[in-house]
């Protein structure tokens, strides 16, 4: 019935005026305001998850799990696990058991792996503080968490873009997305507070493979210099090379001629790590210019992604299985690079830049309650202490 209504409707910078005018105008006004917001996936699992949680809430949500004591471990009996039993019972990980057994058993082991799985914890299957913290924390918390983070993405423009990449800083987790559906999906390491991973959307340009890495000017003052004076060996170690500037043109240095205790600000010094297995970035990176110097890249440290919390970055995002994203992206662009071919580059160790035909949307988002691959609602931690303040604005 007015299609293009919807259509500017969409736009979060109509005025509130036009909004009007166009909610009058429409012949299902209904279907009007439902237009206004977000139709992504992401923004629709939400809705759908919040009546549910409403509904625990007005319930009384789930009984309180004593926390002091030591932590609970499969084969232990205690009085605390009929409390656990009880509360996973309530949010569906735990079903068909005795709830009143004291007994930590094997299905109660399963149920917490899932709990803390899904609740951006370590799934060990163990209880201790952080997993009955968790658990305790109340139906009418994860209401407005839910409802925070669909007010996040109500800020954002509510076009993504088809195909596009979606970060989720607060879950450590990248989704490559096309037609709505997630065709891959892999683990991430983000910015350390203070050193915080923007929010931001832009479009991927190329895939550099075997990259340089030009440590900023920060990483050089406060970590490099300093392990420098220490060791003046420490560049040729690390495959570090030294120039008089960041210009096309600028000379190598010998590091042993510069007397690094002089130099209090490294910033008119360029340093470069070449490609190779030590290369901090890995042995690639999408990069998508953009004020903040971040983009995604590999990382020769995989070991970290094991961890749950996984904030140790300067601002980039490092990704689990970088090869696997670039085929992925190249495929989107019709390109004949396939596993064989990033195989031969990677093996090659000479830097190689491949150009994208069509750029890819990506976004840098911040969700602490969130949509994983297989449309299942998931709840994070909040890493940069976001959602307080958001809490304080929409709620007090």
């Amino acid at each position: 019935d007015h299609p293009e209504l919807f259509a500017r409707a969409g736009d979060r910078r109509a005025s509130a005026l036009t909004i009007v005018d166009n909610y009058r105008a429409a012949n299902d006004p209904e279907l009007y305001l439902a237009k206004l917001n977000p139709q992504h996936r992401y923004y629709r699992g939400l809705k759908e998850a919040l009546p549910h949680y409403r509904a625990l809430a007005r319930d009384g949500g789930w009984g309180t799990i004593e926390e002091d004591g030591p932590a609970l471990h499969p084969g232990d009996r205690e009085k605390r696990v009929p409390q656990i039993r009880k509360r996973l019972a309530v949010t569906g990980e735990l079903a068909g058991t005795d709830l009143d057994s004291d007994v930590y058993d094997e299905s109660l082991e399963m149920a917490v792996e899932q709990f803390q799985l899904f609740h951006g914890l370590a799934p060990d299957g163990i209880a201790g503080a952080k997993t009955i913290a968790e658990m305790n924390v109340p139906a009418p918390y994860r209401v407005r968490q839910i409802e925070m983070n669909m007010e996040r993405w109500r800020w954002m423009s509510h076009d993504l873009e088809n195909p596009y990449i979606l970060v989720d800083i607060a879950s450590y987790d990248v989704q490559g997305v096309v037609d709505d559906q997630v065709q891959i999906e892999m683990r991430a390491i983000v910015g350390k507070l203070h050193h915080e991973t923007p929010i931001f959307s832009d479009h991927i340009k190329y895939i550099e493979f075997n990259p340089y890495w030009n440590l900023t000017p920060s990483i050089a003052r406060h970590e490099t210099i300093p392990k420098l004076r220490n060791n003046p060996n420490y560049l040729e170690e690390k495959h570090i090379r030294v120039f008089d500037g960041w210009g096309h043109n600028a000379r190598e240095l010998d590091p042993h001629k510069i007397n690094w205790k002089k130099v209090s600000n490294p910033g008119h010094y360029k340093f470069r790590q070449d490609p190779g297995p030590w290369n901090a970035l890995g042995t690639m990176k999408f990069i998508f210019p953009n004020e903040y110097s971040v983009y995604l890249h590999d990382t020769p440290n995989h070991e970290l992604f094991k961890k749950a919390e996984r904030d140790f970055s300067h601002g980039c995002i490092r990704l689990s299985k970088p090869s696997q994203l670039a085929e992925w992206v190249l495929a989107l662009n019709d390109s004949d690079w396939n596993m064989e071919k990033i195989e031969d580059v990677l093996d090659s160790q000479k830097r190689t830049v491949k150009n994208l035909s069509r750029p890819l949307a990506v976004h840098l988002t911040y969700e602490t309650a969130w949509m994983d691959g297989d449309s299942r609602l998931r709840f994070a931690p909040d890493i940069y202490g976001r959602d307080s303040r958001l809490e304080k604005a929409l709620y007090k």
